[in-house]
């Protein structure tokens, strides 16, 4: 048994970030888009447009694509509403108008040390004790700063 575990770093998709490959499905997804974004007049011109990319195209009872170097065929359904053969056909004609999914914006951390140089720039050195609690990122250190210890009793 383990007597002080080390905490856990979070997941690999965390570590890797931005870094993170697309995957097959978000890179069909982009080669769609762009297809279509070069002004395909009909439905023809946009499978010769896939295939120009380098997409491999199979019409049957389903449309599906494969990226190049891709191991399988991707049903254009399974992709949502908007990449069904129907909304594609919509999408050129211009009855339907879908914008390109953009990238999650990554969420960072404060730089706590900026933040707190900050605070001692807009603020005096004589005032540095009696700092407002608006203006500073860390109101509970603030207000432990401006107040007087207490005696403990007993």
């Amino acid at each position: 048994m383990i007597a002080e575990p080390k905490p856990s770093r979070g997941s690999y998709g965390t570590w890797l970030g931005e870094d993170k490959p697309s995957t097959v499905r978000g890179q069909l997804e982009t080669l769609i888009d762009t297809a279509l974004g070069q002004g395909c007049k009909d439905f023809d011109s946009f499978l010769s447009a896939m295939k120009a990319a380098g997409v491999e195209v199979k019409r049957g009872k389903h449309l599906a694509f494969k990226i190049p170097n891709g191991k399988r065929f991707v049903r254009c359904d399974s992709l949502g509403a908007d990449y069904s053969e129907a909304a594609i056909m919509e999408r050129i004609s211009g009855k339907r108008i879908v914008v390109p999914r953009a990238k999650a914006a990554v969420k960072s951390k404060p730089n706590l040390l900026i933040d707190i140089q900050s605070c001692m720039m807009i603020f005096p050195s004589t005032q540095k004790m009696a700092m407002p609690k608006t203006h500073c990122i860390l109101p509970s250190i603030s207000a432990h700063l401006s107040t007087k210890p207490s005696k403990l009793t007993a």
